[in-house]
């Protein structure tokens, strides 16, 4: 059998299973025993557990959060029954916002007492803690924490900026916050718990990105009431979504994503639609300042005091009011009846525009 044999046969494996595949996997399609262990010698594919691998071509292709990714799915495909990828692992795999550099290896979980000191093997770390049933999940064909536990226990292992932003996002992807707090109550005695419950406080369903959220972190941390999140402003003919509002003030903040015009063709067209709005807004009478990440990484206070300086500069004029937090009532399902593209249903329907 030649390598031409060998490598449809890994197409239809991989085609199949997805990115990583287990020898379990050649079984159930009745591939040849050694198939795996030849495709491995001639560096075609790689190991990435006892008996996970992938393509080179693929790893080859990744970065660092996508490599780990891999390496969490080929570790939890080999793991027991009872255990559960956590931390960092489950953080990637529910596709959770990130801000540093992934771990050297993935973390799993088993239900049981917290005193136990943790099982370590060559591609992975396996300790015991509270995990009820109801938060045992499976995705990517692979036994993970739920989307609510990846929160705290990733909030327990990182910094405030990173667990706010984790929590921002399982909010807006429909967790209950009760739910949080249940955790939270359980894992008391745990270490960095506190830093989970400071983020189920703060935390904003209504945030849509990591640069939102840090644009919020921003304000929190400078002990001032947050910004409202992706507000309404209608002038009863033009309507624009913005990502923050200080109400207090009328200032309006907007958080620049690199990808908004960098390498695009028609960034001219951005920017000319961008100058546009903005010009809309100042003739409602909000002021408006934007940050980009770099500032909101590194720089935060500076958010804070272009909103208070742009809050100044409006001096005594009246503060706009014609804001909202859901859309106004005429643009409800003005859609319906359009034929468009499921990616673009999808994101009128969350209202991301």
């Amino acid at each position: 059998m030649g390598e031409a044999a060998d490598r449809r046969m890994l197409d239809e494996l991989f085609g199949r299973f997805g990115p990583v595949v287990v020898d379990a996997d050649a079984r159930r399609l009745g591939l040849p025993e050694r198939l795996l262990c030849r495709a491995t010698d001639n560096r075609v594919i790689l190991r990435l557990s006892k008996s996970g691998f992938v393509t080179a071509d693929r790893w080859a292709a990744s970065d660092g959060w996508e490599r780990f990714r891999l390496r969490s799915i080929a570790f939890g495909l080999t793991l027991a029954a009872d255990t559960y990828l956590t931390e960092a692992a489950a953080q990637i795999i529910h596709r959770l916002p990130t801000l540093h550099e992934p771990p050297a290896r993935p973390i799993a979980l088993r239900p049981g007492s917290a005193h136990r000191g943790p099982d370590r093997t060559t591609f992975g770390r396996i300790r015991t803690g509270y995990l009820p049933p109801r938060f045992q999940v499976v995705r990517n064909r692979v036994r993970t924490v739920s989307l609510g536990y990846t929160a705290i226990d990733v909030a327990r292992h990182t910094d405030p900026a990173e667990a706010l932003a984790v929590l921002d996002q399982v909010l807006r992807r429909g967790v209950d916050r009760a739910e949080l707090a249940h955790l939270v109550e359980h894992m008391a005695a745990y270490p960095g718990i506190s830093v989970a419950a400071w983020a189920i406080m703060h935390g904003d369903p209504r945030a849509e990105s990591l640069l939102e959220s840090l644009g919020r972190l921003a304000f929190i941390e400078s002990d001032e009431p947050p910004p409202l999140s992706n507000v309404w402003i209608d002038d009863g003919k033009r309507v624009a979504r913005v990502d923050h509002l200080v109400p207090e003030t009328g200032v309006v903040l907007e958080a620049d994503g690199a990808v908004k015009v960098n390498d695009r063709p028609d960034a001219s067209i951005v920017i000319e639609n961008q100058v546009d709005r903005e010009r809309f807004l100042r003739r409602l009478g909000y002021s408006v300042e934007r940050y980009n990440y770099s500032i909101a990484r590194s720089r935060r206070h500076e958010i804070v005091y272009r909103a208070r300086r742009a809050g100044r500069e409006r001096g005594d004029r009246p503060r706009p009011t014609n804001w909202t937090l859901e859309p106004p009532a005429r643009l409800a399902g003005w859609w319906r009846g359009l034929t468009l593209p499921d990616e673009l249903t999808a994101r009128i329907n969350s209202a991301v525009l």
